[in-house]
């Protein structure tokens, strides 16, 4: 007897995560009772694998890793590409920073503005960026280096100072909507003053 395998695609939903597709498969175990009207097929079997659907809405990986792929190359290196906050960014883009919240693209680049003159020369080393099936949550981890202009309240000594960061973004219709990050500020502050002091 041979097994019979169905195919099942499930929207699958939590409170604490995006709904997502999974598509199943399943080998069951054909035997006699399968001949039998209800009877209940063992599975012997099961994978699943996520699903993007035609018309669910749901982007794409690579296209959600090439969004914030350029955003950190074009706007977190200097000098800053402004510009490109309006080609990558929702017009209602929020990014929460260090328990700052900043809403508009024209008050984010003001923010970034702001930042570029605290961190001269600013350059990010992007050690990773991945996104989930759906294409609408995208991470990156990276490192940001430069001259310390007043970054994280530090005095201006133009000295050279990094830091690492996390920062995971929300897609929607094609463009970053939200950002959350995640940066070793207080970290690089300490080791900052540590070599001021020696």
């Amino acid at each position: 007897m041979w097994p019979i395998k169905t195919r099942t695609v499930v929207l699958c939903k939590c409170s604490q995560a995006s709904p997502f597709y999974l598509d199943i498969e399943t080998l069951y175990e054909e035997t006699d009772e399968d001949q039998v009207a209800g009877a209940v097929r063992r599975p012997i079997h099961m994978t699943s694998t996520p699903a993007t659907l035609a018309g669910s809405g749901q982007g794409s990986p690579g296209e959600a890793v090439r969004l914030a792929r350029e955003f950190l190359e074009r706007v977190w290196r200097a000098p800053a590409d402004l510009d490109a906050i309006d080609q990558l960014m929702a017009e209602d883009y929020v990014i929460t920073s260090a328990g700052t919240v900043v809403r508009g693209r024209e008050n984010f680049k003001a923010w970034v503005r702001r930042f570029h003159g605290l961190l001269e020369a600013a350059n990010n080393e992007v050690l990773e960026v991945f996104s989930d099936a759906s294409g609408e949550r995208v991470v990156s981890r990276w490192i940001c280096r430069g001259r310390n202009r007043g970054i994280f309240g530090l005095p201006d000594d133009q000295r050279n100072i990094e830091f690492t960061g996390i920062a995971i973004w929300r897609v929607r219709d094609g463009r970053l909507a939200e950002c959350w990050v995640e940066r070793s500020g207080l970290e690089a502050y300490r080791a900052h003053l540590g070599t001021i002091a020696s």
